[in-house]
Parts: structure tokens; sequence; C-alpha cells
């Protein structure tokens, strides 16, 4: 007879979210007078830009403190010419920044519970839609996928991927990679110099000129054949 004493497993204890203590304000703001929306461990928090947003829940903001967060537009998405990518990105990047109760940024910050980041989806992208991925961009031009839900509102269509780590610059894409960059000399083909323009090279001017002779003595032996042939005739009768 065996007996097999399997261990209890241990309670899972949830902390409830809890503020830091004093007046939290609703925004912050750095040394350049940048505003941040701020996100809080009960409340959590959002920031809404222009076709573009960061949302936290409630215990995304590790208890005790509060952070504030920015998003905004930081140029061109495009990866073309990174053919060895397996996504291809477009539309605009945007630059999600983070910064602590002193308005001090804050280079990694991670979040208890991830946030919802929406873009707009590029005009590029809208054929593709079940393709369709939010990633973070790298500097070295590396990338992670996230994970990808597309939000139809009144406003328009939205591309939204779960982020847990801050700052961030994030970018819609479509599974697929990006094309080559054709170079434009790689099309032309050395044929040597060519004619000035308006003229034809010498070449066409001496074929021009032979096909003309050509007519001409076929038209003068014509002649020369009905003239001889109507002589013959009037002589015969």
């Amino acid at each position: 007879e065996v007996t097999v004493v399997r261990r209890a497993t241990a309670p899972i204890i949830v902390t409830a979210p809890v503020n830091p203590a004093g007046v939290i304000p609703v925004t912050l703001s750095d040394d350049d007078g940048v505003a941040y929306a701020v996100l809080t461990p009960v409340e959590g928090g959002s920031f809404v830009g222009d076709g573009y947003s960061l949302e936290a829940g409630a215990g995304a903001v590790s208890n005790g403190e509060y952070i504030g967060v920015s998003m905004t537009p930081a140029g061109d998405a495009s990866n073309v010419g990174m053919t060895w990518h397996r996504y291809t990105l477009g539309g605009l990047r945007y630059a999600i920044s983070v910064v602590d109760a002193d308005g001090e940024a804050v280079s990694d910050y991670a979040l208890s519970d991830a946030a919802t980041t929406c873009v707009p989806l590029p005009p590029e992208l809208r054929g593709s839609i079940a393709d369709i991925v939010m990633a973070v961009t790298e500097d070295g031009g590396g990338m992670t996928v996230l994970s990808t839900s597309v939000k139809i509102t009144p406003d328009g269509v939205s591309v939204c991927g779960k982020l847990s780590t801050l700052p961030a610059t994030v970018a819609a894409g479509k599974v697929g990679s990006p094309p080559e960059v054709v170079d434009p000399s790689e099309d032309e083909v050395a044929e040597g110099p060519l004619p000035d323009t308006g003229g034809e090279s010498p070449s066409r001017h001496w074929v021009l000129w032979l096909l003309l002779a050509g007519a001409m003595a076929t038209a003068l032996g014509t002649s020369l054949f009905w003239s001889t042939a109507r002589s013959s005739r009037n002589r015969s009768f």
C-alpha cells in the first residue's frame, strides 16, 4: 500500500491597489514643459492624443507611487529595405515616454498589468486588417510584436496592442517582409552616347538615304518599262 501526500497549493494573495499618501496631481510636466497624464495604482489612467492613446487599468502602477505618461508622433514608421524583417510597418511611429512623480524621465518602468496603446490604422494597411500587428520598434532596427487587436469606432479604425514596459516606440504593421530598395541605376543599360536632342544617329541617316535611293530607282525603272512598251505598241500599228 502506497500513500502519496501532496503538498497543499499555497494560496494566491491578491493585494488591492493602494495610492500614495497625499495629493496626487492631475498632470505632470518635465523640464521642457511637456504635459504627462498621471497613472495611479487605484484609478489607472490614460493619455489621449489625436487618434492615438494609452490606457492603463487599476493595478498597472505599483502600489504607493504614481507616474506620468506622454505619447507623441515620432516620424515615418516605414521599414522598407529591411527585408530580414517578417513584418512591414506603415504610417507613423509613436513615442511613449514616462516620468516619475518629480517629472524626471524614467528609462525603464515595468507595468504590473499591461496597458493598451492604440494608433490609427495607416491607409496603406487597410486592405490587410486580418494581418495587422502592433510592434515596438527599436533604435537598431529590431522590433517586438505585441498582442494585437483592431478597434472600429465612429472616429475610424485603430490598431491596439498590449504594452507592459515603458518607455516605448510603437507602430502599426502587417505580416510580410517589407519590399527591397530599388536602385534606379540598376535599370539603366549602357548603350553608348545618345545623339543630340532632336537628332538621329548617323547610321539611321545612311539607312534612310539607301531606302530613298532604292525607291527612286524602282520608280524610274517602272516608268522606263511602260514608256518602252507604249513605243513598241505604237510602231506595231
